[in-house]
């Protein structure tokens, strides 16, 4: 099993060992370099530089690592452990949040950073993100 097969999050911390706030540099030091990883680099329609790295998209914006989104499906799905804890289902585990909310087939807990979306059941994703980087999402400007 590859170690980008799961997704070791520290809540507005890290995600993989990757701190919130870094460079685009860094990122691609620890993930690609060291990893020996393919790396796809493209620009989102929201200015957002997207590292496609092993199956999941890593974000930076102002030259700064804002989040990153893993698969929940199928064969790439990506494992997620949250906190030092296994969490079979983010969906499931979300909707128990207390400040957990449902937003445009979003289900978001602000307090942990997590996102997950599920507008496509058979695609489902979870992004995991730094703090404050949805709050204008959840203050109703989109996304």
């Amino acid at each position: 099993m590859s170690t980008l097969s799961s997704a070791t999050i520290e809540c507005n911390v890290s995600v993989n060992g990757i701190r919130f706030g870094v460079s685009e540099l860094h990122i691609t030091n620890q993930l690609v370099v060291s990893a020996g990883v393919s790396c796809e680099r493209r620009v989102s329609h929201t200015g957002e530089v997207e590292l496609l790295i092993g199956g999941a998209i890593y974000r930076v914006l102002d030259g700064r690592f804002v989040e990153a989104t893993f698969p929940d499906h199928g064969a790439g799905r990506f494992l997620a452990n949250i906190n030092a804890v296994s969490v079979v289902s983010v969906f499931d585990w979300l909707g128990q949040q207390s400040d957990q909310v449902d937003l445009a087939r979003f289900r978001i807990s602000e307090r942990l950073g997590i996102a997950y979306d599920y507008r496509n059941p058979d695609t489902g994703s979870y992004t995991v993100f730094a703090p404050g980087h949805w709050s204008g999402v959840l203050a109703g400007q989109g996304f």
